[in-house]
């Protein structure tokens, strides 16, 4: 059977998110091969390896990351030059290849706020270039201190180096979730407001469009 997928559409600064569900007659899709495969174990109960990504320095840039800290001033600057990535390595695995970027130091994996959210978190914002385009979008930015998608496998950074030589990943425990455009959908599940319980698996065979609004 076929994995539903995501893409996304922007209208007059929404976020769209289109899902779409397996439908009849499609091709399907290989197999990805076991954790096994990228020197992991498959049995639970050993620790997985580390993987080790080796950076290196890159003059790249992506949209300006807002937090709570961010001063009107700042704010009008960032919007216009963006936010600089000075490294950059490559995290191979599965036969696939993402770039990998990190901003100008000091680098956390641990976040010091008492919330996760991305207006507070303190730990720093990896940028991943999952479709491979070298245009980094917000939604390719990452936490360190929150399980990271690459593709469609979850990691934990066990730890970036202080020079930004390095950066360690390990596969992690934690279900799949988060949007990376042209990959599965995680699973999902939510209530409307007249009490109605709406799951993913209700819309196989389906296309669905989802208008994710933010009020502020």
């Amino acid at each position: 059977m076929c994995q539903p997928f995501i893409g996304r559409l922007r209208m007059s600064g929404c976020a769209v998110l289109l899902f779409v569900a397996p439908i009849a007659g499609c091709a399907e899709a290989p197999q990805r091969p076991p954790l096994a495969a990228v020197g992991h174990d498959p049995d639970e109960s050993q620790q997985p390896a580390e993987i080790t990504i080796v950076m290196e320095g890159c003059k790249a840039s992506r949209p300006a990351h807002i937090s709570s800290d961010t001063s009107l001033v700042g704010l009008l600057f960032s919007a216009a030059a963006g936010e600089q990535l000075v490294k950059r390595g490559m995290f191979e695995f599965d036969g696939e290849s993402h770039a990998v970027y990190l901003p100008k130091p000091p680098y956390s994996v641990t976040n010091s706020a008492e919330s996760d959210g991305g207006l507070t978190n303190k730990s720093t914002l990896i940028s991943i270039d999952q479709n491979g385009d070298a245009e980094l979008a917000e939604d390719e930015g990452w936490f360190a201190s929150l399980p990271v998608r690459v593709g469609d496998r979850m990691f934990d950074v066990i730890e970036i180096a202080a020079d930004g030589s390095q950066v360690v990943f390990k596969p992690a425990t934690a279900p799949m979730q988060g949007v990376v455009i042209g990959r599965k959908s995680p699973p999902f599940s939510f209530q409307t407001t007249d009490g109605e319980v709406v799951t993913l698996e209700q819309f196989k065979g389906k296309t669905v469009i989802f208008d994710i609004w933010s009020v502020t």
